[in-house]
């Protein structure tokens, strides 16, 4: 694949921004996938790109986001419901994310 096995880490990204907000994931994630692509022998825009994205689809627990945060603290939405709506947001918006980092390196 022409990502070099970097699509797992671009998705750790993702992941690790439903622990703790965007901003930092993005901070932590970017310069690790740069220096992967570099040792890769991999342009490292693309995979920083697909890092930044993926740290940004933050939507199942309310520290990923201030808005999610918001919203939960109405009382109006409960967790259960928001992780079961994020994680379907998340599968939705990763697809066509590894879709488009694919079709950029192609």
């Amino acid at each position: 694949m022409a990502l070099h096995g970097l699509d797992r880490r671009i998705a750790a990204a993702s992941v690790a921004s439903e622990t703790a907000s965007n901003t930092p994931s993005a901070s932590i994630a970017v310069p690790v996938i740069i220096s992967l692509a570099r040792s890769a022998g991999v342009a490292p825009f693309i995979p920083a790109l697909g890092a930044t994205m993926g740290a940004s689809m933050g939507f199942v627990f309310p520290v990923s986001t201030p808005l999610n945060a918001l919203i939960y603290g109405t009382g109006h939405v409960r967790l259960l419901h928001m992780v079961r709506n994020g994680l379907l947001l998340d599968l939705l918006g990763g697809f066509p994310l590894w879709a488009y980092l694919v079709l950029l390196v192609s």
